[in-house]
């Protein structure tokens, strides 16, 4: 179209923008009303016609906005491409992109009362976007509809273009969007009447999810706080394995930090819309920004400078428990799996009162037969009685080998290795054993006040090697792997748990003492010695052994004199080491070989286990090298100066050892008992330590068997009056070889000092379960921390969330109706969409809002004849922090200061 016709009169006669005025048909006014559909009709012509924007006439058939124009009012069959409207100048084009780059166009200078430009522009005329400008598009809060003061005269447009802009022709190609956007302000938006009321009854779902996050953050606190063990529910043989378990775990953590941010960001949506309605306070955008920080942790690092700039009007106490929840939300997870997700760990040390099974005393060698293995049952078990004596001395014989093999293992890497031998008994290196082929128990040695060997020596003349080793009680063993004390077993934890046991039970322990002695203190011993005595000579040397083996017992005198007191043999110069005669009260007892000159033959040994009413058995050894012989006695009973501590782990094996004589050891079976009689040793384990001989050929002196195990042991006798430190003595293999039988002496009796029960043969029909204190530490799968920092960083987190799913609970329930939450996406568009445009957040409309922007305090307002609600500024400025005295408000325009305007301008020099 030509815009010289214009003229300035009719500008000023008309008061108002008309369509005449524009030159445009005047058969389609332009006017400032919004139609039924809330849209002016743009008529944009591509023939290079005139364009006009119109409203239906009354009269004129009605067109739905809906079926014939687009969101923009405009209709699609009228709308042509963008080249179009640049070729034919119309009615768009007064406020196209290029005729308004002078709003951005900081070089320009103030504009005169006249509407022309201080600044000489390429046009000496200013040209209809000036006038449109001024008349059309006021900068305020105004309607456009109210009237501006007319232009100077000589304002029309002579078809000149104004300098190219370089802002993006992408934004507004056409000029459509910008007559539109004019028009669809220019009155209120009453056909924007409400549907609902904002206000309805509480929220039942959101309200059940509040619940669930309370109860369910409450317990995973309580659970990491009580460090809650799982036991058999969380195992390789129970209901959870332990992968299930801790996926589950994790799962339920994710649920509880999503129903606590849904809860929570609930309530701050339903408090900030609040504030919006209280027209004193109102919500920002910083506020409503935050809030979705709690849902999308990720934004805290996208849109931190909110916090930057907002400065103290951000800092609210509402705010900084949204900073709060932000956190808890995001570490959460974290949190859950650090202490609440079950874990293989170790307990504290826990003292319980644990019980095993008992069937039997100590030492019986009755039920030792009848538990072994012996593979004859039923009728062949009846027939041959021996099978069970056969049995245990293969049973006596493969252990005891083992363990001397074992120990002879240990004293040859010691001397292999250099290692620093030492004379001290304690520190030396006691035997070990076998329990069920899989557990080694280790020995300790006790009452080392009665094994200095140097001190005997000058008390009694004679080398004195005394002797006394524990070993830890077996039936730990079976209370450990007794399902009545739930200790989890390594197999139910995937073959890699483990625990330990300090139990407060009695050791079993053997003494065995060697002392040295010539052929003439050793002849009231020997019976081929005696006047009288039947023997012949063996045919090895002058060896004389009796006529009858088994018939010299016969010759032996009897136990009782004529008087009827006891009779004790003849009496030696041993009786006060070894406690024999009547004294004593003990015999003394009597071996069948010997001759003039030595008795047994060299590297032999000879012994004696039936002597009357005596604890202990006894054996003659001959050392290759030495003219004397060695005498040796060993006995056994159960100590109380130990406590079993066994150490169970699925990867490094079973261990168990007895812990002996050590004062801070508040777990030693004396401590556990007040009975201070203790035991004494024991007439049963003489029987056990009988079969033990047997089994070991103890007695091939008779034979001159030259066996390889009194080979070994007879090279071990000490032939001067101290321990040698790189080889053990006699007596300490001796009774390592013996452990044996302290093992299946103490398999299945009582844990305590006594026998309990009076019955035959001290067997119980039915094994009975009985308790002794102990001080357990197990591995389960439990909850909890392990390590102080897990403590210090994620209780505070799992609280954090329980403290705001209870705040968050509280508020539900204090509120009893639920109001539209518009810091929802959906409604606050619906709400921003329907509402007037504001100053305050003048230049945000291409890059969103900055700074300021953010801080500026909004409120819902409501027209009640439109039925209508919006968003209006509670103020025009922040009510505190840096922005808060930033400019003043004069005409409804905000001012700025000149040093905020230098810096606006300065920053945006990229669009001058």
């Amino acid at each position: 179209m030509d815009s010289s016709r214009l003229s300035s009169d009719s500008l000023e006669g008309d008061g108002h923008l008309g369509a005449s005025s524009l030159g445009l048909s005047n058969t389609n006014p332009v006017r400032n009303g919004f139609n039924s559909g809330g849209y002016e009709r743009l008529n944009v012509d591509g023939d290079g016609g005139d364009d006009d924007v119109t409203s239906p006439e009354r009269g004129h058939a009605h067109v739905s906005p809906e079926s014939t124009t687009n969101s923009l009012g405009v209709f699609p069959g009228r709308l042509t491409g963008g080249s179009a409207a640049f070729d034919a100048p119309g009615a768009s084009e007064v406020t196209s992109l290029d005729s308004t780059s002078h709003l951005l166009d900081s070089s320009r200078g103030p504009e005169t009362p006249d509407g022309t430009s201080a600044k000489p522009t390429a046009s000496s005329r200013p040209g209809l976007h000036r006038i449109i400008r001024k008349r059309v598009w006021p900068w305020s809060r105004r309607s456009a509809a109210a009237s501006s003061p007319s232009p100077a005269p000589g304002a029309a447009d002579d078809g000149s273009t104004q300098a190219p802009s370089d802002r993006d022709p992408e934004q507004g190609d056409d000029g459509v969007d910008e007559e539109t956007f004019r028009k669809i302000y220019s009155e209120p938006p009453t056909y924007c009447s409400s549907r609902e009321n904002p206000s309805r009854k509480r929220n039942k779902v959101i309200t059940a999810v509040a619940i669930y996050a309370l109860v369910m953050s409450g317990t995973w606190l309580v659970l990491a706080c009580k460090k809650q063990r799982w036991g058999y529910l969380v195992s390789s043989t129970g209901k959870l394995t332990p992968a299930t378990a801790t996926t589950l775990a994790t799962g339920i953590a994710k649920s509880i930090e999503l129903s606590s941010v849904a809860a929570f960001t609930w309530c701050v949506g339903q408090e900030l819309t609040r504030r919006a309605y209280r027209k004193s306070r109102g919500l920002t955008l910083a506020e409503i920004g935050m809030r979705d920080w709690v849902k999308e942790p990720g934004a805290w690092f996208q849109n931190w400078d909110r916090l930057r700039v907002g400065g103290r009007t951000v800092w609210t106490p509402l705010t900084c428990v949204m900073i709060l929840a932000t956190v808890g939300a995001t570490l959460y997870t974290a949190a859950s799996d650090a202490m609440v997700s079950p874990k293989l760990r170790f307990d504290k040390w826990t003292p319980r009162v644990l019980r095993g099974p008992v069937a039997t005393s100590y030492g019986n060698v009755k039920y030792a037969k009848r538990e072994c293995p012996s593979m004859f049952g039923g009728t062949a078990g009846a027939a041959d009685p021996s099978a069970d004596d056969a049995c245990i001395n293969v049973e006596f014989s493969g252990q005891s080998y083992r363990n001397l093999l074992a120990y002879m293992e240990t004293w040859t890497a010691r001397f292999d290795n250099a290692t620093q031998g030492t004379r001290e008994l304690a520190a030396r290196p006691a035997g070990t054993s076998l329990l069920r082929n899989n557990v080694t128990l280790e020995g300790a040695w006790i009452e080392t006040q009665h094994s200095n060997i140097t001190a005997s020596y000058l008390k009694y003349g004679r080398i004195v090697n005394n002797v006394t080793m524990a070993l830890p009680h077996p039936g730990v063993y079976a209370a450990a792997t007794s399902p009545v004390n739930r200790i989890m077993q390594p197999d139910a934890l995937s073959g890699i748990g483990q625990y330990s046991i300090r139990a407060g039970v009695v050791s079993p322990a053997i003494n065995v003492m060697c002392v040295g002695a010539s052929r003439d203190e050793l002849a009231p011993l020997v019976y081929t010695t005696w006047p009288g005595s039947k023997s012949v000579r063996s045919g090895i040397g002058h060896q004389e052994i009796p006529v009858e083996e088994k018939l010299w017992v016969n010759d032996v005198p009897s136990r009782t004199a004529a008087d009827g007191k006891p009779y004790y043999y003849n009496s030696t110069v041993l009786d006060d080491i070894f406690l024999w005669g009547p004294e004593h009260s003990r015999y003394p007892p009597v071996f069948s070989t010997g001759r003039p000159e030595q008795y047994p033959y060299d590297y032999n040994f000879i012994s004696n286990s039936t002597v009357f009413d005596s604890t202990g058995i006894y054996t003659i050894a001959k050392h290759p090298d030495m003219v004397n012989y060695t005498i040796c006695e060993a006995r056994s009973w159960v100590s109380p100066a130990c406590s079993t501590h066994f150490d169970v782990s699925g990867t490094a094996g079973w261990k168990m050892k007895a812990h002996c004589e050590d004062k801070g050891d508040g777990d030693a079976y004396h401590h556990s008992d007040d009975k201070k009689e203790w035991a004494l040793p024991s007439r049963d384990w003489k029987h056990v330590g009988t079969s033990w001989q047997l089994s070991m050929d103890m007695n091939g002196g008779q034979r001159n068997s030259n066996a390889s195990n009194s080979r070994i042991l007879t090279k071990t006798a000490l032939r001067t009056p101290d321990l040698v430190p790189y080889q053990p003595s006699l007596a300490e293999v001796f009774a390592v070889y013996l452990g044996s039988t302290l093992v299946i002496s103490a398999i299945d009796t009582p844990y305590k000092h006594w026998w309990a029960y009076d019955i035959t043969d001290n067997i119980l029909q039915v094994k009975t379960l009985e308790g002794f204190n102990a001080t357990v530490r197990s591995q389960e799968y439990t909850s909890g921390y392990s390590q102080t920092w897990q403590a210090v960083v994620w209780f505070p987190v799992l609280g954090l969330v329980v403290g705001l799913n209870l705040l968050s609970f509280s508020y539900m329930v204090c509120h009893k109706h639920t109001i539209t939450d518009f810091t929802e996406t959906e409604n606050l568009f619906a709400l921003a969409i329907n509402s007037p445009p504001s100053s305050q957040f003048k230049g945000s409309c291409g890059g969103g809002p900055k700074k300021r922007n953010f801080v500026v305090p909004w409120k819902v307002a409501y027209a009640p004849t439109a039925n209508h609600y919006f968003f209006q500024e509670a103020s025009d400025m922040p009510f505190k922090g840096r922005y808060s005295k930033a400019g003043r408000k004069a005409g409804g325009d905000v001012v700025e200061k000149e040093l905020d305007a230098y810096r606006r301008l300065s920053k945006n020099r990229m669009w001058s």
